[in-house]
């Protein structure tokens, strides 16, 4: 994409341009590469700005089918997943490996991430849905 950098995504400018398959791609990052969803939010640019990307977003996000809700849901990593299997994003949100702050814990040495592991394991059974929270910026406990 012109203009852009693995550290700098397109701007929404860019990604209002791009083909489709380019902008599932650059979006992907940001919703987990969650297939039916970022289809859905490409097709319905122009998003003009951020806000409205995100307006989009949440909209599409209320609005698809229950199996396409799960997809989204179940595309984003579990609490403490390893780190190998999470995007960048993810880890620099959960603070571990190549994003985590320096000094921090490797994941599978923290007993508040295995616990926290053990509680979405616990909802997920009961629930059948993939706990989700947002971490960026909460302390681990």
């Amino acid at each position: 994409m012109p203009g852009t950098t693995p550290d700098r995504p397109p701007s929404i400018e860019e990604l209002d341009a791009l083909d489709p398959t380019a902008c599932r791609a650059a979006l992907a990052p940001l919703f987990e590469g969650a297939p039916r969803f970022l289809a859905r939010l490409c097709a319905d640019r122009p998003f003009g700005d951020a806000p409205g990307l995100f307006v989009r977003a949440r909209a599409i996000a209320r609005a698809i089918p229950e199996a396409e809700r799960l997809e989204l849901i179940d595309a984003h990593p579990r609490l403490g997943a390893d780190r190998g299997s999470m995007s960048v994003l993810s880890r620099v949100e959960q603070g571990v490996g190549d994003g985590a702050p320096d000094g921090a814990p490797d994941v599978a040495a923290d007993d508040t991430v295995r616990e926290l592991q053990r509680l979405a394991a616990a909802y997920e059974d009961r629930f059948g849905l993939r706990y989700v929270l947002l971490v960026a910026g909460r302390p681990r406990e």
